[in-house]
């Protein structure tokens, strides 16, 4: 049976999505003061967090900053949590 291929745009948002939201969670932050801190809505905030949008610069620049958080530590977790299935 064929392991099927992850987009590896996809696995990096979702990666990403995922330790942001895990940092979030450790600073036992809620969703309405991460909305204030960014200053993004909350439905923008909650999508993002869930990896049901794309992560574009400045959302991941006003996240980071929000969860004083360094970007590079981020991407590091991230990478980290890239499943194997990632397509070419």
């Amino acid at each position: 049976m064929d392991t099927p291929r992850v987009d590896p745009k996809d696995a990096y948002n979702t990666a990403v999505a995922a330790v942001l939201s895990d940092r979030r969670k450790e600073l036992r932050m809620t969703i309405d003061e991460l909305t204030e801190k960014t200053e993004l809505s909350r439905a923008t905030v909650l999508r993002l967090l869930a990896g049901q949008r794309d992560i574009r610069m400045g959302y991941f620049i006003a996240l980071v900053r929000a969860l004083d958080v360094e970007p590079s530590q981020v991407i590091t977790e991230a990478s980290a949590r890239i499943p194997a299935v990632v397509g070419d």
